[in-house]
């Protein structure tokens, strides 16, 4: 499978016209970082952690939950999620599938 793009990273010039691929994941990755999305990061990270991680989980949870709770109610809308106990793991994530009639699904 080859990549979109391929720099000097992803891939060595073995003669004028070719190239040889590197073998693992590294061939996806550009050797030019954006600097501002590395400063962003970090910025992030600090920030989600001044607020508390359990802290942010619990908001998270406590939205999701609301907005299964809430689109049952809307005529069209039927709440996709698998229930918690047929996951397995830690419950329920803060990512919510909904099924909304007349949209097909991506």
């Amino acid at each position: 499978d080859e990549p979109p793009m391929l720099d000097m990273y992803g891939a060595t010039w073995q003669a004028p016209s070719g190239y040889t691929m590197r073998p693992d994941a590294r061939r996806y990755q550009f050797w030019e970082a954006s600097v501002a999305a590395q400063l962003g990061l970090g910025a992030a990270v600090d920030y989600a952690l001044e607020i508390g991680l359990d802290e942010i989980e619990t908001r998270v949870r406590d939205l999701s939950e609301r907005l299964r709770r809430d689109a049952v109610d809307v005529r069209g809308v039927r709440v996709a999620d698998l229930p918690a106990d047929e996951r397995g793991g830690c419950g329920r994530s803060g990512i919510v599938a909904l099924d909304v009639e007349g949209i097909g699904g991506a």
